[in-house]
């Protein structure tokens, strides 16, 4: 379960920061691709976070109830989306760091 998320993640974080660089938000390609990192890193997170936060909950589900009648308390509670945020925050810096300077060094 972790390679499927995490290559989907990278096949999906790439495609979409290819796609945003289309767009030209500013004059200076460095920052356009600085700019395309970061937003793809939010779309990313927001994509995948809810699979990673159920995932761990029926990994760590002590009660034996099993995966759905986990994740559909979690889908209940509002917990699925909980500590979105504060992940969505971390994530920016580097995703914009890591595509928008890896494709500036690339062509350089």
């Amino acid at each position: 379960a972790v390679v499927s998320t995490q290559s989907t993640g990278t096949c999906l974080r790439y495609f979409l920061f290819e796609t945003l660089c289309d767009y030209k938000y500013t004059d200076r390609m460095v920052l356009n691709r600085v700019i395309s990192g970061g937003l793809t890193g939010i779309i990313v997170q927001t994509c995948l976070y809810p699979i990673e936060m159920a995932k761990t909950r029926v990994m760590s589900d002590e009660r034996g109830l099993g995966p759905i009648s986990t994740l559909w308390d979690a889908w209940k509670n509002g917990n699925i989306w909980r500590g979105l945020v504060p992940a969505t925050i971390g994530v920016v810096p580097f995703a914009a760091i890591e595509l928008g300077l890896s494709k500036n060094l690339t062509d350089f």
